[in-house]
C-alpha cells in the first residue's frame, strides 16, 4: 500500500507541477523564455509550496513573475485542495 501511495504522491506533485506551468504560460502571454508582443510579464524562478492531500504533503513549485502575483487553482482552497483531500 506503501509503494501506491508514493506512486500516487509522484503523479499529483508531477501533475500539478505541470498546471501551474500552463497557468503560468496562460497568465504571462508566453512559453518560458519566449520573446513576443503579447507577453505581459517576466517569470521570476519558483517558490517552494507544500499542499496537503489525504497521500501526505506534496512539495511543489509555484510560479513567480516579476510584476504581478501568480493565481492558481492549485492553492484556492475551495477547488483543489478539498478535491484531494476526500477519501477515495
Amino acid at each position: 500500500m506503501k509503494d501506491q501511495d508514493d506512486g500516487l504522491k509522484k503523479l499529483l506533485t508531477w501533475f500539478l507541477n505541470l498546471v501551474m506551468q500552463l497557468e503560468a504560460i496562460q497568465q504571462s502571454g508566453a512559453e518560458p523564455y519566449e520573446r513576443n508582443d503579447t507577453r505581459t510579464t517576466q517569470r521570476n524562478g519558483y517558490k517552494e509550496r507544500s499542499l496537503k492531500t489525504r497521500v501526505g504533503d506534496l512539495e511543489l513549485k509555484k510560479p513567480q513573475f516579476r510584476d504581478l502575483s501568480f493565481k492558481s487553482c492549485v492553492f484556492s482552497e475551495t477547488h483543489m485542495s478539498t478535491l484531494l483531500m476526500q477519501e477515495g
